[in-house]
């Protein structure tokens, strides 16, 4: 069973700067999807409220994981969850 996520991100500031969409600069309620189990340092994929989609190299899936599991309990919100099996 693989469970994915898709997160709406606060706005972050992350070392290189503030996680933005590249093309309209977006930085609140980026959304970005994460594989539960994939803690790896590829990029993850991430969206804007417009529709711009991009792999951010400073959004790794582990990074996603972590948001993930701090955001699960206090901000359920903020998660769409999908189950495949």
């Amino acid at each position: 069973m693989t469970v994915f996520a898709r997160l709406i991100l606060p706005t972050l500031d992350l070392e290189a700067g503030p996680l933005a969409c590249p093309i309209c600069k977006q930085v609140d309620g980026l959304v970005v999807s994460v594989d539960v189990e994939d803690r790896s340092e590829t990029p993850a994929f991430m969206s804007c409220d417009t529709g711009h989609r991009w792999a951010d190299a400073q959004m790794t899936r582990g990074l996603a994981v972590e948001i993930f599991e701090l955001m699960k309990d206090k901000y359920p919100e903020t998660l769409e969850l999908s189950v495949i099996e």
